[in-house]
């Protein structure tokens, strides 16, 4: 048993719409009020081809500096004291002093988020140059009989080098710009064959061969989280409503599994509603001023529940929320719920109104009850 108030505030029985077919899987909560004013994304052609939400990558990759950054600003502060304490102002000391003032600028263009695309490609220009200044000058000591293995701990760097021209530049590029890393490792056997010793030979056709693997193993490694990033964005195109971005039919059809898989040890309510006139609003002032009206009714009700409810789009106009109350609780929460919507002022259409119903669980009850 169900009951309705319309805008007149006249009480009314009313059905619960029936329920589709129950898919299982994982649930999913309405995104942040402030995405929901964004505009819709434009839909995806096929499933097969969802992008990668750069959005989120570039949202990652900001934390991941915030943390890193500092980390390696202080291996490089320790370098330069050291080089300072025993003289050694070479060209070493003088990157990492150039080291130290990028980590340092790029570390606040990531917390103010500004400006962070000319700090990486900053900082990759000043690792590669780091990189191939290092290599040529270690290979030439070495093949000079002035070289220890121990001056090469730059090459510790390197994964975390290839690591981030992926990060920084488009795979095309970063492969092109990953093969002349390569070519870098490569060109000091070339040149000091004959002069290097089997130590030293050893070390740089191993640093050749770990480099070509850092960067087939990274260029794999990115097609696997690509993978996993479609799969997941198909997930919330199954489950997400593309113009309101809260759960659609098929969300809520698992939402009302859920509850129903635990009942009758807990009790919970459903309430729809749906907008009065909604025709008439797409008839006077469009469809785009429609769809807007649909985003502002979602942002007024994300104002008034709590976490524990559950709001998603039936269809059109009409919207449920699942909540683990009691019949007489519910019923206010529709009550709130509809004079929020009555109390909002809409951008374009002014004052909107929206008929509500309420439905307790009944021992006996089922999904298609």
């Amino acid at each position: 048993m169900s009951y309705c108030k319309n805008k007149a505030n006249k009480v009314i029985h009313t059905p619960l719409p029936r329920v589709g077919i129950i898919k299982r899987g994982r649930f999913i909560k309405g995104y942040e009020q402030d995405e929901l004013r964004k505009k819709t994304n434009d839909m995806r052609e096929g499933i097969g081809k969802i992008k990668w939400s750069n959005m989120n990558f570039k949202q990652l990759k900001r934390k991941v500096y915030l943390i890193v950054l500092p980390c390696i600003l202080l291996t490089s502060i320790f370098t330069v004291y050291f080089q300072w304490h025993d003289q050694q102002l070479n060209f070493a000391f003088y990157m990492n002093v150039l080291f130290i003032i990028a980590f340092t600028v790029g570390w606040f263009t990531a917390y103010w988020n500004k400006w962070t695309m000319i700090m990486e490609y900053t900082i990759l220009i000043l690792l590669y140059i780091y990189f191939a200044m290092a290599t040529f000058s270690f290979a030439r000591d070495f093949a000079s009989g002035v070289g220890i293995l121990g001056d090469g701990l730059f090459v510790i760097w390197l994964p975390l080098v290839v690591m981030y021209t992926f990060a920084v530049l488009k795979k095309r590029m970063a492969m092109t710009l990953s093969a002349f890393l390569l070519v870098i490792t490569m060109t000091p056997v070339w040149i000091y064959f004959e002069r290097f010793s089997s130590h030293a030979l050893a070390f740089f056709i191993q640093l050749t061969i770990a480099t070509f693997s850092y960067i087939v193993i990274l260029i794999y490694a990115m097609k696997m989280i690509q993978k996993e990033a479609e799969m997941e964005a198909m997930k919330k195109q199954l489950y997400i409503d593309p113009l309101t971005h809260i759960g659609n039919r098929y969300q809520m059809d698992e939402w009302l599994a859920h509850f129903f898989e635990r009942a009758p040890q807990s009790t919970f309510s459903i309430i729809f509603f749906d907008i009065d006139y909604f025709k008439d609003i797409n008839d006077q002032y469009g469809h785009l001023v429609g769809d807007q009206v649909l985003q502002e009714i979602v942002i007024c009700i994300q104002q008034e529940i709590g976490e524990d409810q559950f709001f998603g789009r039936w269809g059109g106009e009409e919207f449920i929320v699942v909540t683990e109350a009691s019949k007489k609780e519910a019923f206010k929460i529709a009550e709130q719920l509809r004079k929020a919507i009555e109390q909002y002022s809409f951008t374009e259409v002014g004052h909107v109104t929206a008929s509500f119903g309420v439905m307790a669980y009944e021992e006996g009850d089922t999904i298609d009850s």
